[in-house]
Protein backbone atom coordinates (compact mmCIF):
# COMPACT_ATOMS: atom_id res chain seq x y z
CA UNK A 1 0.00 0.00 0.00
CA UNK A 2 1.44 3.41 -0.86
CA UNK A 3 4.66 1.77 -2.38
CA UNK A 4 5.70 1.35 1.16
CA UNK A 5 8.13 -1.85 1.41
CA UNK A 6 10.57 -3.50 4.14
CA UNK A 7 13.12 -1.39 4.76
CA UNK A 8 16.66 -2.27 2.86
CA UNK A 9 19.84 -1.92 2.26
CA UNK A 10 20.42 0.69 -0.73
CA UNK A 11 23.18 2.85 -2.65
CA UNK A 12 23.22 6.35 -2.54
CA UNK A 13 22.16 6.60 -6.18
CA UNK A 14 19.34 4.95 -5.30
CA UNK A 15 17.98 7.51 -3.12
CA UNK A 16 19.12 10.33 -5.48
CA UNK A 17 17.00 8.69 -8.55
CA UNK A 18 14.11 8.12 -5.98
CA UNK A 19 14.22 11.87 -5.13
CA UNK A 20 14.83 12.78 -9.03
CA UNK A 21 11.21 11.06 -9.83
CA UNK A 22 9.31 12.75 -7.07
CA UNK A 23 11.29 16.14 -8.72
CA UNK A 24 13.28 16.83 -5.77
CA UNK A 25 16.11 19.37 -7.47
CA UNK A 26 19.99 18.08 -7.45
CA UNK A 27 21.11 21.61 -5.08
CA UNK A 28 18.88 20.94 -2.38
CA UNK A 29 20.74 20.06 1.58
CA UNK A 30 20.76 16.68 0.93
CA UNK A 31 21.87 14.37 4.11
CA UNK A 32 22.22 10.91 4.58
CA UNK A 33 23.25 9.03 8.22
CA UNK A 34 27.55 8.54 8.41
CA UNK A 35 26.81 5.16 9.77
CA UNK A 36 24.65 2.62 10.97
CA UNK A 37 25.42 3.82 14.57
CA UNK A 38 24.50 7.21 13.51
CA UNK A 39 20.83 6.02 11.71
CA UNK A 40 20.23 3.64 14.64
CA UNK A 41 21.05 7.03 16.95
CA UNK A 42 18.59 8.93 14.46
CA UNK A 43 15.90 6.34 14.79
CA UNK A 44 15.57 7.35 18.79
CA UNK A 45 15.78 10.78 18.11
CA UNK A 46 13.39 11.46 15.32
CA UNK A 47 9.59 9.75 15.99
CA UNK A 48 8.59 8.48 12.95
CA UNK A 49 9.28 7.95 9.08
CA UNK A 50 9.14 10.34 6.96
CA UNK A 51 8.58 13.17 9.53
CA UNK A 52 9.76 16.64 10.24
CA UNK A 53 11.53 18.72 12.65
CA UNK A 54 11.35 22.32 12.89
CA UNK A 55 14.09 23.83 14.67
CA UNK A 56 14.32 27.90 15.74
CA UNK A 57 17.48 30.32 15.07
CA UNK A 58 19.17 28.75 18.18
CA UNK A 59 18.52 25.15 16.99
CA UNK A 60 16.10 24.05 19.28
CA UNK A 61 13.77 22.01 18.48
CA UNK A 62 9.98 23.51 18.45
CA UNK A 63 6.94 21.57 19.79
CA UNK A 64 3.93 21.40 17.18
CA UNK A 65 1.80 18.94 18.19
CA UNK A 66 1.45 15.74 20.31
CA UNK A 67 1.56 13.16 17.43
CA UNK A 68 3.65 12.91 14.30
CA UNK A 69 0.67 13.37 11.80
CA UNK A 70 2.27 15.22 8.47
CA UNK A 71 -1.07 17.50 8.79
CA UNK A 72 -0.31 19.01 11.99
CA UNK A 73 3.32 19.41 10.68
CA UNK A 74 1.71 21.12 7.50
CA UNK A 75 -0.60 23.40 9.87
CA UNK A 76 2.53 24.22 11.32
CA UNK A 77 4.76 25.16 8.53
CA UNK A 78 1.76 27.29 7.55
CA UNK A 79 1.52 28.88 10.47
CA UNK A 80 5.29 30.10 10.86
CA UNK A 81 6.08 33.32 11.19
CA UNK A 82 8.89 35.69 13.00
CA UNK A 83 6.39 36.36 15.86
CA UNK A 84 5.56 33.12 16.44
CA UNK A 85 6.03 32.04 20.41
CA UNK A 86 6.76 28.23 20.28
CA UNK A 87 7.32 25.29 23.03
CA UNK A 88 10.86 23.97 23.21
CA UNK A 89 11.51 20.11 23.09
CA UNK A 90 14.91 19.85 24.71
CA UNK A 91 15.53 16.43 23.79
CA UNK A 92 17.79 17.32 20.90
CA UNK A 93 19.35 20.66 19.27
CA UNK A 94 19.78 20.56 15.42
CA UNK A 95 23.25 20.67 15.87
CA UNK A 96 23.33 17.46 17.92
CA UNK A 97 21.18 15.60 14.30
CA UNK A 98 23.50 17.08 12.34
CA UNK A 99 26.14 15.48 13.73
CA UNK A 100 24.56 12.37 12.56
CA UNK A 101 24.79 12.78 8.79
CA UNK A 102 27.15 13.94 6.23
CA UNK A 103 25.87 15.96 2.71
CA UNK A 104 25.58 14.31 -0.10
CA UNK A 105 26.65 17.44 -2.27
CA UNK A 106 28.91 20.11 -1.28
CA UNK A 107 27.14 21.99 1.09
CA UNK A 108 28.02 24.86 2.61
CA UNK A 109 28.48 25.97 6.61
CA UNK A 110 25.00 25.83 7.69
CA UNK A 111 25.26 28.15 10.57
CA UNK A 112 21.31 28.10 12.65
CA UNK A 113 22.06 32.09 13.20
CA UNK A 114 21.39 32.79 9.57
CA UNK A 115 17.85 31.45 9.31
CA UNK A 116 14.70 31.99 11.10
CA UNK A 117 13.76 28.55 11.04
CA UNK A 118 15.68 25.16 9.96
CA UNK A 119 13.30 22.59 9.14
CA UNK A 120 14.61 18.88 8.40
CA UNK A 121 12.75 16.25 6.35
CA UNK A 122 13.27 12.65 6.93
CA UNK A 123 12.28 10.69 4.27
CA UNK A 124 13.24 6.91 2.62
CA UNK A 125 12.75 4.88 0.09
CA UNK A 126 11.10 2.51 1.80
CA UNK A 127 8.21 4.67 2.93
CA UNK A 128 7.25 4.79 -0.85
CA UNK A 129 4.36 7.80 -1.34
CA UNK A 130 4.18 8.28 1.97
CA UNK A 131 7.07 10.72 1.63
CA UNK A 132 4.68 13.10 -0.55
CA UNK A 133 3.85 14.31 2.59
CA UNK A 134 7.05 15.82 3.44
CA UNK A 135 8.29 17.12 -0.03
CA UNK A 136 4.38 18.78 0.12
CA UNK A 137 5.23 20.39 3.56
CA UNK A 138 8.45 21.52 2.05
CA UNK A 139 7.09 23.34 -0.73
CA UNK A 140 4.64 25.08 1.44
CA UNK A 141 7.81 26.41 3.32
CA UNK A 142 9.25 27.86 -0.05
CA UNK A 143 6.22 29.87 -0.39
CA UNK A 144 7.34 31.84 3.02
CA UNK A 145 9.00 34.83 0.71
CA UNK A 146 9.42 36.94 3.92
CA UNK A 147 11.22 33.96 6.25
CA UNK A 148 14.48 32.63 5.99
CA UNK A 149 13.67 28.94 6.04
CA UNK A 150 16.47 26.22 6.00
CA UNK A 151 15.19 22.89 4.48
CA UNK A 152 17.46 20.23 5.05
CA UNK A 153 16.36 16.05 3.69
CA UNK A 154 17.74 13.92 5.40
CA UNK A 155 17.74 10.03 3.93
CA UNK A 156 17.47 7.70 6.52
CA UNK A 157 17.70 4.28 4.45
CA UNK A 158 20.13 1.98 5.36
CA UNK A 159 23.46 2.53 2.75
CA UNK A 160 25.28 -0.17 1.38
CA UNK A 161 28.60 1.76 1.52
CA UNK A 162 28.38 1.14 5.27
CA UNK A 163 29.25 -2.71 4.73
CA UNK A 164 26.30 -4.18 6.71
CA UNK A 165 25.80 -7.38 5.59
CA UNK A 166 21.96 -7.41 6.49
CA UNK A 167 19.01 -5.32 7.63
CA UNK A 168 18.92 -5.14 11.90
CA UNK A 169 15.68 -6.20 13.47
CA UNK A 170 13.89 -2.97 14.52
CA UNK A 171 10.36 -1.55 15.15
CA UNK A 172 9.60 1.65 12.86
CA UNK A 173 6.33 3.65 12.90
Amino acid sequence: MNGITKPQIVTVEQTLRFLEKKGIKENINYFVCKDSASILHMFEIIKAIPGTNFFNQKGSLLVYGDSICPGLAMNFAKSLNRNSINRIDPSYKFEDMMRLVKPVYNTSDLRVSDYDYMVVFYWAIFAGNINKNVFEIADELKKKDSLKILIVYVNVDFLKSWGMKKMPQMNLK
